[in-house]
């Protein structure tokens, strides 16, 4: 099957796809990953030391092991529309990591794709967390990255089901988001659901920016000019911008004080 990437910029794809993550080569060299490693397959996952937002979900679709992306299909355009993000900005290592329950496409099985190796997360998972000191907010996608971390010992134990998990989600915080599957085969549960879209994704919205972005108006000199305080603890960078249809920046955490100067137009649209 030929990879395809839902219509992500192709600057944007090589971008992921030249970019290495952190344990990629011992994960391949992994035993326990060599039949995947000798039929070419990558693992699929993001991670950087400067992330502040992980995301846990279940394991690489078809779609994703073929393009090499995470959430590279349908599911992944509903998360990141659930989540108020630019594509730009949820493949930016460097503000979100992305940690499915196994790097690898785990094949199909008489109901969907197949569950993720349950040993993979322990010997992973907590070396890439271990290089990722600036996570504020976990979250976690589906039954299967919830019934690991919500184990009772290091956060609240989760509830009888998914449903009452994340209705729950208030429980979780502030470490922890759990998430109903953005899939669309889940789109029964949605509807029987409303509450969801109606408090968690706003929550979640909101959720995103507290501790991973900061900056407020300092001063104008001109109208076309903004001065940006950057908090003395900790800096903003300026990592991109799209100029249309109304100027947006990404940013990424640097852990010295500064002030910036940006200039901008009077249609400026801040994301963080």
């Amino acid at each position: 099957m030929a990879a395809t990437h839902h219509n992500l910029p192709e600057h944007l794809v090589q971008q992921i796809l030249e970019t290495a993550p952190p344990l990629a080569e011992q994960i391949r060299l992994d035993p326990q990953n060599r039949e995947f490693t000798e039929q070419g397959w990558e693992p699929v996952y993001s991670a950087s030391p400067h992330a502040r937002i992980v995301v846990i979900g279940q394991a690489p679709g078809c779609a994703a092991q073929e393009s090499r992306i995470p959430w590279n299909d349908p599911s992944g355009v509903k998360l990141r529309e659930w989540m108020g993000v630019t594509d730009e900005q949820f493949y930016d290592p460097e503000l979100i990591s992305l940690l499915p329950m196994d790097f690898y496409y785990p094949g199909k099985g008489a109901h969907g794709d197949n569950p993720p190796r349950k040993d993979f997360v322990p010997k992973w998972h907590p070396q890439l967390l271990e290089l990722m000191p600036d996570v504020q907010l976990i979250l976690l996608v589906g039954a299967y990255s919830q019934k690991h971390y919500l184990d009772g010992v290091h956060a609240p134990k989760a509830q009888k089901n998914l449903t009452e998990t994340v209705r729950a989600w208030e429980s979780y915080l502030p470490k922890f988001l759990p998430l109903v599957h953005p899939s669309p085969l889940n789109f029964r549960w949605q509807a029987k659901n409303p509450w969801f879209e109606q408090e968690v994704v706003p929550a979640l919205q909101k959720s995103r920016l507290s501790g991973c972005f900061s900056a407020v108006p300092f001063s104008a000199q001109r109208q076309d000019v903004f001065y940006f305080w950057l908090s003395a603890s900790p800096r903003v960078t300026v990592m991109s911008w799209v100029e249309e249809p109304r100027l947006t920046f990404s940013f990424r955490l640097e852990p010295a004080a500064a002030a910036r100067t940006v200039p901008l137009s009077s249609s400026l649209l801040f994301t963080a």
